[in-house]
Parts: structure tokens; sequence; C-alpha cells
């Protein structure tokens, strides 16, 4: 029984760790964004039209773009470890 505890508690704050860290990863993209949007605004809006060959991006879109790049970026982390036996 105790070990049904345990895997429920880590569970449960696993759980709570991605549901706190995630937002996290999108505000602070969001922020990010919103500073490039602010000094590089329309270069970066120019950059992606011109990379996907469109008109469809504008300085404004730039802040959201960050956030769900943020977001994707937070699950796709690499971790190399070197064991020496």
């Amino acid at each position: 029984m105790e070990k049904l505890i345990k895997f429920f508690g880590a569970a449960l704050l696993t759980i709570g760790g991605i549901m706190i860290i995630v937002p996290l990863g999108a505000i602070f993209g969001y922020i990010a964004g919103f500073i490039i949007k602010i000094m590089f605004g329309g270069v970066v809006a120019q950059g992606f039209n011109l990379l996907f060959n469109t008109q469809r991006f504008s300085p404004n879109d730039i802040p959201h773009i960050c956030s769900a790049l943020a977001v994707i970026g937070s699950y796709l982390r690499t971790t190399v470890t070197n064991k020496k036996d």
C-alpha cells in the first residue's frame, strides 16, 4: 500500500510540475517575443514572409509564435550523460 501511495504521489508531483512549467515557458516565450517585436518586429516579420513565401506574418504575430515555439521546445530537450564503468 505504501508503494502505491508513493507512486500516486510521484505521479501527482510530475503532473503538477508539468502544469506549472509549461505555462511559465509560454509566458517567458511571449515576453521574449514581445521584446523582439518592439526591437526588430518588421525585420523578423519580413524574414518569415520571405522564408515561407507568403504575406501572412505581421509584427503582431511574433509574440504568439515565440510563445508556441517555447512550449514546443520545452518538450524537445536532450540530456547527454557519459557513463564510466
